[in-house]
């Protein structure tokens, strides 16, 4: 029934408010907040890489991700959706991630 719900519909209409993708995501943020004492028990220098074209997860649970994790750095990468489907993107997370390594403490 998802599938079928996200195909029938434009991105726009499917991904609106309320839609069930989101709904799906919703919960599972509820279930990060109920477990953000563990997200917030890691040590690990962390990066969170979210696309600005990202249709699948929204922004906001990027966003809430990182806030939960102490100290994480989020990095929105421009273009990049829920794939990484270019040479482009592969080289720009490849540098994120080397730089995030490097300067980890």
């Amino acid at each position: 029934h998802y599938i079928h719900e996200m195909l029938s519909h434009s991105p726009a209409r499917a991904l609106r408010a309320g839609n069930p993708h989101e709904k799906a995501m919703a919960k599972l943020m509820e279930g990060m907040h109920e477990g953000a004492a563990t997200l917030g028990q890691i040590k690990t220098p962390t990066l969170v890489i979210h696309g600005d074209q990202e249709r699948a997860a929204l922004p906001r649970f990027a966003i809430s991700m990182s806030n939960e994790i102490p100290g994480a750095r989020l990095e929105f990468i421009k273009g990049m959706g829920h794939m990484i489907l270019s040479r482009d993107l592969e080289d720009k997370i490849t540098s994120l991630l080397i730089y995030h390594i490097q300067n980890a403490n």
